[in-house]
């Protein structure tokens, strides 16, 4: 069985040198019971105190994530991993694993009809993980672009000018009277419905702006995913850059696409039900005064991982792992 201890201090932190080598001294297999009293007998209160005032000192200024104390803890951690011979983790020379935080908000978040002000969370929902800021999007014109997926058999893009476009799409798939998808050929949905980013995707590599999705329990959708959209989001972890992979996505209500399509409504649902029949698309531009404001606060603080490793010796159990872990941040300065 093998032991990977990570993040901070673990028990392995506690032991002084010598006591760890007087140890591995004794007995090479002792019993169950036996093997706990040898390991906490290396375990004093004096190396925790000793821990404790250099961890704790003013000099590592309260140990926040993303500042030059936190840094200190990390290094101080990683010596006394080397000073008891602890290994890396197998296939690295460091101690070191080097992660992210991310922090993302909307400052000001909006839709505009005419007069007419939507609200976020209530009329509308937008993601701040999967959306970037950007300037005001003002547009006379709206595409209805069926369902916005892009397969070889199944093209809603097919033939169809997006560039710089604002794109009002149906959320899912097109499904016939049988219940038999156009796009999976069964009865099972494709992951265009079950994968979010494969829409927003499409909708950036050809070009658009931005896509509309209507969710027709908005509600619902909204209450399911409050802690994705509400308040400040956080992400762990190298994420990918909105800007550069997906067009920005904002799902709307059913009211909300209804006075989109004003008086073309009934053509829109004519073309929904005969991609629903035939697996045919068709786009419709909607004139219509629209401005949608994105404007998100952002930030990233990066810490790091002290990490080591020991190999099991254990020809049947070294394949699995016992993981200690602590954290050795705290609140920094206040």
């Amino acid at each position: 069985m093998a032991f990977l201890c990570w993040g901070g201090m673990g028990l392995l932190v506690a032991q002084s040198p010598d006591a760890a080598a007087a140890a591995r001294q004794q007995s090479p297999m002792p019993s169950h019971d036996q093997g706990h009293q040898t390991w906490a007998a290396t375990i004093s209160a004096e190396d925790l105190r000793n821990h404790l005032s250099v961890l704790a000192s003013d000099e590592f200024e309260g140990r926040e994530t993303g500042t030059p104390g936190n840094k200190m803890a990390a290094q101080y951690i990683a010596q006394q991993f080397a000073q008891f011979g602890l290994p890396p983790v197998v296939g690295d020379d460091s101690y070191f694993q080097a992660v992210a935080f991310n922090w993302s908000r909307w400052r000001d978040i909006s839709i505009r009809m005419g007069e007419k002000k939507y609200r976020h969370g209530r009329d509308f929902l937008a993601f701040p993980t999967r959306n970037a800021s950007t300037p005001l999007i003002e547009t006379e014109e709206v595409v209805f672009l069926g369902y916005g997926i892009e397969t070889e058999d199944y093209n809603d893009y097919e033939g169809v000018d997006v560039e710089n476009k604002v794109l009002l799409i149906y959320k899912g798939e097109p499904f016939d009277k049988k219940g038999i998808s156009k796009i999976s050929g069964t009865k099972t949905a494709s992951e265009w419905t079950s994968d979010w980013e494969k829409k927003a995707e499409a909708a950036y590599r050809n070009g658009a702006r931005a896509i509309l999705i209507i969710e027709n329990e908005l509600q619902k959708f909204a209450s399911r995913n409050r802690s994705r959209w509400f308040g400040r989001q956080v992400t762990l972890g190298q994420t990918k850059d909105p800007a550069q992979y997906y067009a920005n996505n904002l799902y709307i209500s059913s009211s909300i696409a209804k006075r989109i399509l004003g008086d073309k409504y009934k053509e829109v649902v004519k073309a929904r039900k005969r991609m629903q029949k035939k697996g045919k698309s068709r786009s419709i531009r909607i004139p219509v005064t629209l401005k949608i404001q994105l404007d998100k606060m952002a930030s990233t603080l990066e810490g790091d991982n002290v990490r080591g490793y020991i190999e099991g010796s254990d020809p049947v159990l070294k394949d699995e792992l016992v993981v200690v872990t602590a954290h050795y941040d705290h609140l920094g300065k206040r």
